[in-house]
């Protein structure tokens, strides 16, 4: 029984790959008030794509560490997970272009996160006994990605604007009329709820710390708004 689940270990570390980064993807939409839910669906179909990729290399990868130390394994599926994750982000690009910059969530860091749990798990059902060596496999290039952006993002790149109790329909209508005009802000969406309207937005990647300052202070100023609230990257 567990030879034919090792002949499988490929197919199910694609399979955990797909999960795994679909719902990274959509825990944190979730904790974002449902800010980008839309883009799950364009991810899924990425996904789908990516599995059916990534299940050749889990292949070689299998092939490759077969018989091998778990040192060796583990330190080979890290390698191939950034070989892969590096090849998706390309296919990426090569085909969105600039939109890839659109999404409303990490892509790049739900797809390293998933990518991880698919090497691992091929690797791990080969050897089902070098579990601490998975665990540190699974958490190695998340964590480090993790580092890399507190080192190099100081700041989150979006907004959560509470608006008074107070206003009305045209009010906030023409509130959200004007934020598109402000040159920065790359997209919002209106979540209403709780018994009060909340406006996400997202500001355009790069903006400068003083562009992005003047905006907040801008919207401050508006009488209409009763609070700005920071949303951390996660």
């Amino acid at each position: 029984m567990h030879d034919k689940i090792k002949n499988l270990s490929p197919l199910i570390g694609s399979a955990f790959f797909g999960i795994v980064a679909w719902f990274s993807a959509f825990i944190y939409v979730a904790q974002n008030d449902w800010f980008g839910v839309g883009d799950l669906s364009s991810f899924t179909f990425w996904i789908f794509i990516f599995s059916a990729i990534i299940y050749p290399i889990l292949s070689v990868l299998n092939k490759n560490t077969l018989g091998k130390p778990s040192i060796y394994s583990y330190g080979l599926a890290i390698l191939t997970s950034i070989i892969t994750i590096i090849l998706f982000i390309f296919l990426m690009l090569f085909v969105l272009g600039a939109w890839f910059g659109a999404y409303s969530f990490p892509v790049l860091f739900c797809l390293l996160i998933g990518v991880s749990f698919g090497t691992t798990l091929s690797v791990y059902i080969q050897r089902p006994k070098s579990w601490i060596s998975a665990v540190f496999s699974v958490l190695f290039l998340p964590v480090i990605f993790q580092i890399l952006v507190s080192i190099f993002l100081f700041q989150p790149d979006k907004l959560r604007i509470t608006l008074s109790e107070n206003a009305n329909y045209e009010e906030i209508n023409s509130l959200t009329d004007y934020i598109t005009q402000i040159d920065g802000i790359r997209g919002f969406a209106r979540v209403d709820g709780d018994g009060e309207t909340r406006i996400l937005i997202r500001f355009d990647t790069g903006l400068t710390d003083r562009k992005r300052n003047d905006i907040v202070s801008e919207l401050k100023s508006i009488s209409v708004i009763e609070k700005v609230m920071d949303i951390e990257n996660k």
